[in-house]
């Protein structure tokens, strides 16, 4: 028979349950939204035990039926932790109910062999579901899709384990079409599961499940509610961290672990960190007993915690820090950058404005004594001439009473006769 279990159902029309800050708070909203709770049938998974009149028991796929028949406006009431993970028995529900939804070809396709491309379709689908019989914090969604996707790829596993036969023809494959499988979903699954970059992928996974060193055995329940579990029953409520996760969910039922050795080591790490784990409060953090035992993170993935958290969310501290002096660099750069470009304009302006007042001191000058185009001639506005133009205006000046208005300066017709001469040695 299937386990009841007490879930936390509401009525309202918020679009997000929005978390209490403390106790008082939480009792306001809870009157507020009419809070009950009530049985639901429940076992922790996808899959429950159905027993038939006979009184034989199997395996069979949760139909969820007590969900599916609240009251309109009644939703079911989910709590996450600090990483949006969802928790308490409401999250398992959660968890079932969104394989419901990753086996439903009308919403999640098998017509693609890329997670990505379903949910980009079928996001704003796969949130309306959910929506309408879950009441949860905004922060819940990234880890509702992850689930949904990883649900959507263990469901075709399922299917190639239990219709695939690799030396089936396709028109054999093409026939085994599963009930709540819609037809042209499956071929697409069986013609790329026939295909080499369908071989090619298996081939990988396998040997890459083949590496695993030992499995959890949490069984359907998640990390992050073996967690929760864990830290309300700790004295201090204190947040456990993934290794003693990890001890946790690797040992069977009569105690003894899957890999002793690990749960050695890990064991010592832990006693030998247990002052900086213990003011930490956290679950994970750089150098960890886990990861000195485990080894280092692979990009973007945090092991021993559950679906959901990035490495960037849960090494928040070092990542800003990393991002901050990357953006520091960026901007001292750019406004160095802006300086030069500034200082080149002003040598450029300071240069054109000694041009020009050469070429005036030269026009004044020259006009002085009636010969201004002959001395605008010789004169090049240039910032290394500014010397030789004041020796000219002053010659010129001292000369000025020398000749009259039709006389040449003798500065103009000595330096003409150097250009004459010049000119007709370069013939």
């Amino acid at each position: 028979m299937t386990k009841r279990k007490r879930i936390r159902i509401t009525q309202s029309e918020d679009e997000y349950w929005k978390e209490p800050q403390s106790n008082s708070n939480q009792q306001a909203q809870i009157d507020e939204h009419a809070e009950t709770s009530i049985n639901i049938n429940q076992e922790e998974g996808d899959e429950v035990d159905i027993e038939d009149e006979n009184g034989q028991r199997r395996r069979g796929k949760t139909k969820l039926a007590d969900l599916w028949n609240l009251p309109r406006g009644h939703r079911v009431v989910v709590n996450c932790n600090t990483q949006g993970q969802p928790v308490g028995n409401e999250g398992g529900l959660l968890g079932q109910f969104l394989g419901t939804i990753a086996r439903n070809g009308g919403i999640c396709t098998l017509s693609h062999k890329d997670w990505r491309y379903v949910k980009k379709d079928a996001e704003k689908d796969i949130i309306a579901q959910v929506k309408g019989k879950f009441f949860y914090p905004t922060r819940c969604e990234k880890w509702i899709l992850k689930s949904t996707g990883r649900k959507w790829k263990d469901y075709k596993c399922d299917l190639k384990g239990a219709y695939f036969d690799e030396k089936a023809s396709l028109k054999e494959l093409y026939n085994l079409v599963p009930k709540d499988v819609i037809k042209d979903q499956w071929v697409y699954l069986v013609d790329f599961w026939k295909s080499n970059e369908g071989k090619a992928r298996s081939i990988r996974n396998t040997r890459n499940r083949a590496m695993l060193e030992t499995t959890h055995t949490a069984g359907t329940k998640s990390f992050a509610r073996v967690a929760e579990e864990m830290r309300k029953n700790h004295p201090q409520m204190k947040q456990p961290q993934r290794a003693e996760i990890y001890l946790s969910t690797h040992k069977h039922k009569d105690g003894t672990f899957m890999n002793d050795e690990i749960a050695i080591d890990l064991q010592k790490k832990i006693l030998e960190n247990s002052e900086g784990s213990s003011s930490r409060g956290e679950i994970a953090w750089e150098g960890d007993p886990y990861s000195q035992i485990l080894g280092k993170e692979k990009r973007g993935y945090v092991r021993g915690i559950g679906l959901g958290p990035s490495t960037s969310e849960i090494f928040k501290a070092r990542f800003e820090g990393l991002k901050m002096t990357t953006f520091d660099e960026i901007t001292v750069e750019r406004e160095m950058r802006q300086m030069k470009e500034h200082m080149e304009r002003l040598e450029n302006q300071i240069q054109e404005q000694n041009n020009t007042i050469i070429e005036l001191k030269c026009a004044v000058q020259c006009l002085a004594t009636g010969r201004a185009i002959e001395c605008g001639q010789l004169v090049e506005p240039s910032i290394g001439r500014v010397s030789e133009v004041e020796e000219c205006s002053a010659r010129n000046a001292s000369d000025s009473v020398h000749h009259n208005g039709s006389s040449k300066c003798k500065k103009s017709t000595r330096r003409k006769k150097i250009a004459s001469d010049a000119s007709a040695s370069h013939l």
